[in-house]
């Protein structure tokens, strides 16, 4: 839903004239007949969007434009177009050119799918490896060729003339990338909502599986879970970032972004990413609140033990979630390099105050709102002069702006980290003069936690003294005992449903809901009229009688088996010698070799191999049956009661070259007769040879090649009926 308005419908909304836009893609995004997906990102280059290689054409003849990827890097990756059944409609980021020359960043609206799932002709479709960290339909899309017509162009004021002329409004192509890039703000407000959403489900789980579970430690056997500090930090803390979140998400939600202007100059060359040209302040939320939620989440998870990693799969899908926007809707580490480069070069940006001569407010008070803001604004002040020395300093030395940035960049994404905390906590202050009494300490544990996070940049930039962290500590410790006893009240704020909050371990105790299964209509099948032979109607004289089709159905083929290498049988004993079945009347009964035909066992003393139809289909480790149902009639004429049936004549009528014999030549592999192990007849009833390697038979010996087809006769051959050697 995110993608299917934010970044699909929003374009069209934003850039597409009321009376020139895709009216038809609009209503089917509207009316959900079809689903929005943004095709932005490039699968080759790091940065894509700054430049796509996907190419934007204008078509003279027929006013509409042709999109082209040129290669596999160029292709759109990820995107969630994978699912065969479902329409998609895409918002195409690509590159106008027109006239010989790039004229910046437009998005196009283009369907992908249609109903059915059908893809029209120029899109191509690959689905990626199946993935478990978030699990969606991931696709790479290319174009090839593909055209669509005028109304497709979300131009946002830019115009063709009749005669080939190019106009745009914003300016040049850097002006045209941020405005197409205005779509962002939208899509951060919700990132900041579904992060304070999934942090408040998490502390409602870990609530619930800490609350009355016991401890056998034997430093205090059968105490509360929740009587260690370590356990009992981590749910109020959890709780605490849930209600910090809570806020920041509001005050996104409130906070209305200006409009880009239509002209500018777009930044500097140094810049990564638009974003901060976009609107910086609601990037950083987004950055600050998608590393909030990921690191919460995770120590939820930590904190319910293996239950919560193996008992529910919602810990880690909401990890997932916060870990993948962590890089979606604009990645965090860009955002952070563009907010430290505007704020190096004063880019519409104010650096705080210098903090004044008397010192901190409130006596230094680390559980005063006033000398949170205090430190985070000193800490923002230095960091900021610091990396702007650093980098003017590099840039007189004569390096050029990729080394100057390059080298500084560890000291920039600190910086800019420390204007987003700033930024968090001026909302938070906010929050805590105006809110109820209950959430005042609430934030004062989290104001504490950034304390504990941040300590090394703040020693290191000189705004705090030395052992600072005891006494975080040691309030920690005070505001914890404090809200302890509130603990399910602040839960239960979060209006959270049961099934969600639930422990992991619940459904031991509590049976599972009865899922609601959605059966697809079953496909009319086609009938195919019986087999028939023709009939003669009988002669009345009067002329031959035509052949008219009768109802005599067509012969049956002989079925054919083959041994089901998975069938369910108890595993073989081979210490104790089965019973065997009882024999039929007038036929010997042999033993089949184990794992030839089937399985005997045991346990089962009456156990029959397990066939099924399809003979010569190749099973487990290589073998074939050589077996067919009782009764049933070969080829030959005879009937098969198993490897040696019926008399002895018959048996060498039937014998298989491959089972020994006086000639090589054959393929049987045998020395001729006279050895111990032959019967007077020259057969092995015993043992049975696998196939022979190579030769003039080929790759498997001819008995076997006989059983893969099975429709041919068996090659027979009279024994020779010899005396043993004496």
């Amino acid at each position: 839903m995110l993608l299917h308005y934010t970044l699909a419908l929003g374009p069209i909304l934003r850039f597409g004239a009321d009376r020139e836009g895709p009216r038809e893609a609009r209503d089917a995004l509207e009316t959900m007949a079809s689903f929005g997906t943004l095709l932005m990102t490039e699968a080759g280059r790091s940065n894509s969007h700054l430049s796509p290689r996907t190419i934007a054409r204008h078509d003279p003849g027929t006013g509409g434009f042709v999109l082209t990827t040129p290669d596999a890097e160029a292709a759109k990756f990820p995107t969630n177009t994978a699912h065969p059944q479902v329409p998609k409609t895409a918002a195409v980021y690509a590159t106008l050119v027109h006239g010989g020359s790039e004229r910046g960043v437009f998005v196009f609206v283009v369907p992908l799918r249609g109903e059915n799932g059908r893809i029209p002709q120029g899109v191509r479709i690959t689905p990626a490896p199946e993935t478990t960290g978030l699990q969606v339909d991931y696709a790479a899309v290319r174009l090839d060729g593909l055209w669509v017509p005028r109304e497709a162009w979300l131009r946002d004021g830019a115009r063709i003339g009749e005669d080939g002329s190019f106009h745009d409004p914003a300016g040049g192509p850097a002006q045209r990338l941020t405005r197409s890039m205005a779509v962002a703000p939208a899509v951060w407000r919700a990132v900041v909502s579904a992060s304070a959403a999934i942090t408040r489900a998490s502390a409602g789980v870990l609530l619930a599986h800490s609350t009355g579970r016991t401890t056998l430690g034997r430093l205090a056997p059968r105490r509360l879970l929740t009587d260690y500090r370590n356990q009992n930090e981590a749910v109020l803390g959890a709780l605490a970032s849930a209600y910090a979140l809570t806020a920041v998400a509001g005050h996104a939600k409130s906070r209305r972004a200006a409009p880009p202007p239509a002209t500018g100059t777009g930044g500097p060359a140094t810049a990564w990413a638009p974003w901060s040209a976009v609107d910086r302040d609601l990037a950083l939320l987004k950055a600050a609140a998608t590393a909030q939620a990921h690191d919460t989440v995770s120590r939820c998870r930590t904190h319910s033990g293996a239950p919560g990693f193996a008992a529910t799969d919602r810990l880690n899908a909401y990890r997932g979630l916060a870990h993948a926007y962590t890089s979606a809707g604009g990645d965090n580490e860009l955002i952070l390099f563009d907010t430290a480069r505007a704020m190096a070069d004063l880019d519409g940006y104010q650096p705080p105050p210098p903090p004044p001569a008397a010192g901190p407010p409130d006596g230094g008070d680390l559980a005063s709102p006033r000398v949170w803001l205090h430190l985070a604004r000193d800490c923002e002040r230095r960091m900021r002069d610091r990396l702007a020395e650093r980098v003017a300093a590099a840039r007189a030395r004569g390096h050029d702006p990729f080394t100057a940035w390059n080298d500084n960049l560890a000291l920039a994404t600190r910086t800019a980290t420390a204007c987003a905390d700033r930024t968090v906590l001026e909302i938070l202050t906010a929050a805590h003069d105006t809110g109820p009494a209950l959430l005042r300490p609430a934030l004062r544990l989290h104001a504490l936690g950034w304390l504990d996070r941040r300590a090394g940049n703040l020693l290191n930039e000189g705004v705090v003294p030395p052992g600072v962290l005891d006494e975080v500590w040691a309030l920690r410790r005070a505001v914890c005992d404090e809200l302890t006893p509130h603990a399910a009240a602040l839960a239960a704020a979060f209006e959270l449903p049961t099934d969600i909050t639930a422990a992991p371990t619940a459904f031991l105790t509590t049976p599972p809901p009865t899922p609601l299964v959605v059966r697809p209509a079953a496909r009319p099948r086609a009938i195919r009229p019986p087999a028939v032979r023709s009939a003669r109607r009988p002669h009345d004289g009067t002329g031959d009688a035509p052949l008219t089709p009768g109802p005599v159905p067509a012969r049956p083929r002989p079925p054919r088996w083959r041994v089901l290498a998975n069938a369910p049988a108890p595993r073989p004993s081979y210490a104790t010698r089965p019973t065997q079945p009882p024999k039929a009347p007038g036929r010997p009964f042999k033993r089949p070799p184990l794992g030839v035909c089937g399985v005997f066992c045991a346990a089962e003393p009456h156990a029959t191999p397990v066939l099924s139809q399809g003979a010569g289909e190749p099973v487990q480790d290589g073998y074939r049956s050589r077996y067919r149902p009782r009764g049933h009639r070969s080829p030959l004429g005879g009937r098969y009661g198993g490897r040696h049936s019926g008399s002895q004549s018959e048996q060498g009528r039937q014998r298989l070259v491959d089972q020994g014999g006086s000639r090589t030549d054959r393929g049987g592999g045998g020395s001729g007769l006279g050895r111990a192990d032959h019967d007077r007849n020259g057969l092995r009833p015993g043992r049975q040879r696998p196939a022979v390697l190579g030769g003039e038979q080929g790759a498997v010996g001819p008995g076997l090649r006989v059983l893969q087809q099975p429709e041919e006769p068996r090659r027979v051959r009279r024994a020779h009926r010899r005396q043993p050697h004496r």
